[in-house]
């Protein structure tokens, strides 16, 4: 593992275990940040951690360079289709992400995340060995110094595209998405079987990570959120159940019934329009604060995967409980 500094204003850094300042270690990997650094020394371990906020508006959601799925004009509050089944692989991610929100985040502390979001988000550059190491992005201002993320070549890096999924970068960022994998998630995950959606679930994620890294390979931003993944899960709703009326919230008061697919046509047009680079001429990393390119990967690739990911049993099982509750009526 490579030393590099982590700038924590005009020029000061601080030693991992040592020199001036305040310093806060988050978890096993012992990152330091220094807040108060006086001398000019290495940090171990990766960059200090800083947050951007490329996912952070999306329609669905990944800090630095993704963000969550929703849509500035809409917002889906529930649908019309029932489970069969518990899903419990959707409340499992749910528990895991706001764990991760609450405890590793500090639940939108601004250290905490800039700390997490720096030293466990994906950063596309690294992962191509296309960004110097040394480099670095600035995060922002926390207690009166700026913080930059710095480059460096650790063995996790290897491991952000799915550690990423799980951070988020603000309240509003970590709500939407899920909103998004609540509403979307529980009859996709009831229509492949727990394992399957799990599996789908975290493919989809690494192919919209995929195509950010494609399309940005040498940014320097981190990125996170679970945009891309939930992104999938949408394009497999828009196959699976492209008429089940969605009740969407249009702000600022009022409530709607849509069908599923002119609600998800929208949003995925609205993913490519803002991915032209006539609309975003001048930044190739991210567009408004939104990884386009990972949404635009996951909803493919959620379209092409359903078929091989989804249960033709339970698909069964699930008409046929449609169909009865039809009749009944």
């Amino acid at each position: 593992m490579r030393s590099h500094r982590a700038r924590v204003g005009p020029e000061n850094a601080c030693r991992l275990g040592g020199g001036g300042g305040v310093c806060e270690a988050f978890a096993a990997v012992a990152v330091t940040v220094c807040l108060f650094g006086t001398t000019n020394k290495p940090l171990l371990r990766r960059r200090l951690g800083g947050f951007a906020t490329a996912l952070d508006n999306a329609p669905f959601g990944q800090a630095g360079d993704q963000a969550e799925p929703t849509n500035d004009a809409m917002f889906p509050i529930s649908d019309e289709n029932p489970t069969l089944r518990t899903p419990v692989m959707t409340i499992a991610i749910l528990a895991v992400t706001w764990a991760v929100w609450l405890f590793v985040q500090g639940a939108g502390n601004p250290v905490a995340i800039a700390i997490s979001v720096c030293n466990y988000g994906m950063i596309p550059g690294e992962l191509t060995h296309l960004a110097r190491l040394g480099d670095g992005v600035p995060l922002g201002i926390v207690n009166g110094r700026q913080l930059s993320c710095i480059v460096h070549n650790a063995t996790i890096n290897l491991v952000t595209p799915v550690l990423a999924m799980f951070l988020h970068g603000s309240w509003s960022h970590i709500i939407g998405n899920s909103l998004y994998l609540w509403v979307f998630g529980n009859n996709i995950e009831d229509s492949m079987g727990r394992g399957r959606f799990l599996a789908f679930y975290l493919l989809c994620g690494l192919i919209a990570a995929g195509a950010h890294v494609a399309w940005s390979p040498a940014s320097l931003v981190p990125t996170v959120g679970a945009s891309g993944a939930i992104s999938g899960i949408m394009g497999a709703y828009l196959l699976l159940y492209p008429r089940v009326p969605i009740r969407t919230y249009f702000p600022p008061i009022f409530l709607f019934h849509v069908p599923a697919w002119s609600m998800l046509i929208i949003w995925f047009v609205s993913q490519v329009v803002a991915a032209l680079p006539q609309v975003r001429p001048f930044d190739r990393d991210v567009g408004g604060g939104v990884a386009v390119w990972a949404h635009i990967g996951g909803f493919v690739a959620g379209l092409i995967l359903v078929k091989l990911f989804s249960s033709a049993e339970y698909l069964q099982r699930r008409k046929a409980a449609t169909d009865a509750k039809v009749v009944w009526s």
